[in-house]
């Protein structure tokens, strides 16, 4: 025997009289949804089932090509030497041969001045402030893929190839990256703990490690995202890997007379 059309979707259904109601309710007799029960009145469709994929990790996809996509620009954007190129353009010097022989904004600071350097630093942040962002606010692949594109700009300003790949040391880039994430929260943090730690430290490189925990207090008591400790966790090893030469050496107190403390 043919079974009538279902109000609510099912077949095989039932009324059920409900005491002190003018209508019955529609029980499916299936062991799928054995209490599930929906009032004539509302006339709801049968609930469709939906196969979520993961995405903690990878997504569904892992070899999809716009995660790669956004992967290698980011990586070619953050690869740019803006620094390298402002000492070649504006006053024809290679700064590799200045300071320190980073080819940094400091650098370009010393051979250009500060209007020079501020260009160079504005420069070397955008480079990473505007892929992550794009991707963050706009695409939003799964967490992994998330943290890989957010640290490649910084990894292509370590490690660029037009520069031998030995790039700067990518403070400004970090700046940029967390400015993408968190607007002016992180950025302001982190340059505010560097200001603190410059003033006291006279080892640059402790002074931008000390900021990295500053700003991890700051996320693990205001975002606690696994997003952003993954991308924290990825930034201090490379800023770690840039100034691992900084970090061999015993950091030492600036006095207030100038004199270095032990």
């Amino acid at each position: 025997m043919k079974s009538k059309p279902s109000i609510t979707g099912f077949t095989n259904e039932e009324p059920i009289p409900v005491p002190g109601r003018s209508f019955a309710c529609y029980r499916k007799s299936s062991t799928a949804y054995p209490h599930w029960s929906v009032p004539l009145l509302f006339n709801l469709p049968a609930p469709q089932k939906r196969q979520v994929e993961p995405t903690f990790l990878f997504g569904g996809r892992a070899l999809s090509i716009s995660p790669w996509f956004w992967t290698l620009a980011a990586f070619a954007s953050g690869s740019v030497p803006y620094s390298f190129l402002i000492g070649k353009l504006l006053f024809h010097t290679d700064i590799r041969k200045v300071g320190d022989g980073n080819p940094g904004a400091t650098n370009v600071i010393r051979a250009g001045g500060r209007l020079s350097g501020g260009m160079a630093v504005l420069l070397d942040a955008l480079k990473a402030t505007i892929p992550v962002g794009l991707v963050f606010y706009g695409h939003r692949p799964p967490i992994l893929w998330m943290t890989i594109i957010a640290l490649a700009p910084l990894a292509g300003h370590l490690f660029t190839p037009w520069l031998g790949w030995r790039g700067g040391k990518g403070v400004s880039t970090t700046f940029g990256l967390w400015a993408a994430l968190t607007l002016g929260e992180v950025p302001l943090i982190l340059g505010s703990f560097m200001l603190l730690y410059i003033f006291l430290i006279e080892n640059s490189g402790w002074a931008v490690m000390l900021s990295m925990l500053g700003v991890l207090g700051h996320l693990l008591v205001n975002h606690p995202d696994p997003l952003f400790l993954l991308i924290w966790i990825g930034n201090a090893i490379l800023l770690g890997w840039a100034h691992r030469a900084d970090l061999r050496t015993r950091p030492r107190l600036r006095s207030r007379w100038g004199r270095n403390l032990p």
